[in-house]
């Protein structure tokens, strides 16, 4: 390999390594426990509304 191709890995394997760990010092986490079950218990409050107001049993 090239001096300019090592020197190119090099540079970009510095600024992913950067990335990874500012990000991990920021403290942000994919999976926040605080609202995931709460927005999954009002789409589930919604759909039995819908399914108790707006749908009929057919009479057969």
């Amino acid at each position: 390999m090239s001096m300019k191709t090592k020197a190119v890995i090099l540079i970009s394997s510095a600024a992913a390594l950067l990335f990874i760990v500012v990000g991990g010092l920021e403290g942000v986490r994919a999976s926040s426990n605080d609202g995931a079950y709460r927005q999954l218990q009002v789409y589930s409050e919604v759909l039995s509304g819908c399914s108790n107001l707006w749908t009929l049993i057919p009479a057969i």
